[in-house]
């Protein structure tokens, strides 16, 4: 019963932590790549695309939640798995627990604070990347046009694929049945559910969002 030793806030500490560190050098080289591409798009277009404010509001939430649906979902999906498969989470519920509680919040809670702290990271890489890659002219246009409004519109949406991405993974961990073979599926299953749910969320806001 080890996995369950730990108080909450210690579990969302943790998991926060360790997503953070899985997928900070990742984010931060995407978003260098995806970056450097739009502002070389943008510094050879006759028209400013306003690329900061497209970076910021959509792009560097998007590839922070697509880094971390890649390493988060499956690994979220195998950890309870496993717990499940070596029926812990069983004996938890035995014992009176709830593993929506003890389990699935806190992890839930991680995700939801730490895809924020990856998208300001992809935000800041990619405009320091995109300004050196536009020239300096074409990167301070770009930069006179963001708004306070753009950098709560992108963190909303990385907060939003966090608590997606942590749902998804934890309810294909919990419903693993049979041996250490079907973690292995729900991890698979897990990691492509987490890719296509970021990207038709992307969608929904986008359809949402004001023009």
């Amino acid at each position: 019963m080890s996995a369950f030793r730990q108080g909450p806030l210690a579990l969302v500490a943790e998991s926060w932590r360790r997503l953070l560190g899985e997928s900070l050098l990742a984010v931060a080289a995407a978003a260098a790549l995806v970056a450097a591409g739009l502002a070389l798009a943008a510094a050879r277009s006759a028209a400013d695309v306003g690329w900061a404010r497209l970076w910021i509001r959509e792009l560097a939430p998007l590839v922070a939640a697509l880094v971390a649906a890649a390493r988060l979902g499956p690994a979220l999906a195998g950890e309870l798995g496993a717990l499940r498969v070596g029926e812990q989470i069983d004996a938890l519920v035995t014992l009176g627990g709830d593993p929506r509680r003890q389990l699935v919040a806190p992890r839930v809670l991680a995700a939801l604070a730490a895809l924020p702290a990856l998208a300001a990271l992809a935000a800041a890489v990619g405009l320091a990347v995109g300004a050196a890659f536009a020239g300096a002219p074409a990167a301070r246009a770009a930069l006179e046009g963001l708004a306070r409004g753009d950098v709560l519109a992108g963190l909303a949406r990385a907060s939003l694929s966090g608590v997606a991405l942590a749902a998804i993974g934890c309810a294909s961990g919990l419903a693993v049945r049979g041996g250490a073979r079907e973690v292995g599926r729900a991890a698979a299953r897990a990691g492509g559910a987490s890719l296509l749910a970021v990207l038709a969320l992307q969608l929904l806001l986008g359809l949402g969002a004001p023009a």
